[in-house]
């Protein structure tokens, strides 16, 4: 498989995607930090390409990934609309999304409200509305696992 790596930070969610796709998976990993894919290139991982890019914009083939993954990223996405529909766009037909947290919706709302600056505002949806807005960026949910220890959403690129 070829996964997309969203906000990638310091690439410790890369070398653990690479070990799950065995040797012939491969990873792009992108974040818009300069300084975090920095910190991500010096682990030096096979397999794994970098681009620095924005989630709305992203400089990258069309239909060309298996999966693209999110963990820990999605709440901080400026434009969700613009974000989901590039990711839609670099999926194959029946790729996909995968929307993880290491908390469930409530605790992960709870801590960045408590946060000072912008990341006070970035919140989890709840399920309906999530629902709503991935179906309007053209995927099917196929679960959403809301739990304390995890939060865990897997959708289809519908077509």
């Amino acid at each position: 498989w070829r996964v997309l790596e969203v906000g990638c930070g310091s690439g410790q969610v890369s070398a653990a995607l690479l070990g799950v796709l065995g040797p012939a998976g491969q990873v792009t990993a992108f974040d818009i930090s300069g300084a975090m894919l920095a910190q991500a290139r010096a682990k030096h991982l096979e397999r794994a390409c970098y681009v620095q890019a924005d989630s709305a914009r992203l400089p990258l083939a069309g239909s060309w990934f298996e999966a693209v993954v999110l963990f820990r990223v999605f709440p901080h996405l400026d434009d969700k609309s613009a974000c989901l529909a590039e990711f839609r766009r670099v999926l194959r037909p029946g790729g996909w999304l995968i929307l993880a947290h290491p908390a469930g919706r409530e605790q992960l709302n709870v801590c960045h409200a408590a946060m000072s600056g912008e990341v006070a505002l970035d919140m989890l949806p709840e399920e309906p509305v999530l629902r709503d807005t991935l179906h309007s960026a053209g995927f099917k949910v196929m679960s959403v696992e809301d739990r304390p220890e995890r939060y865990l959403v897997m959708a289809r690129r519908n077509g």
